[in-house]
């Protein structure tokens, strides 16, 4: 969300990302982040 505005991120999630412009592969880097964060 640090990236993204609120209205942005809540029609990621809503509909989808490609719906919002979110760009392939910045999904797949916060994805990544996501995982790793959660793994410690």
């Amino acid at each position: 969300m640090k990236n993204y505005t609120e209205e942005i991120v809540n029609k990621a999630v809503n509909e989808s990302p490609a719906k919002a412009n979110i760009n392939v592969k910045e999904i797949d880097k916060i994805v990544d982040n996501v995982i790793k964060y959660e793994r410690k």
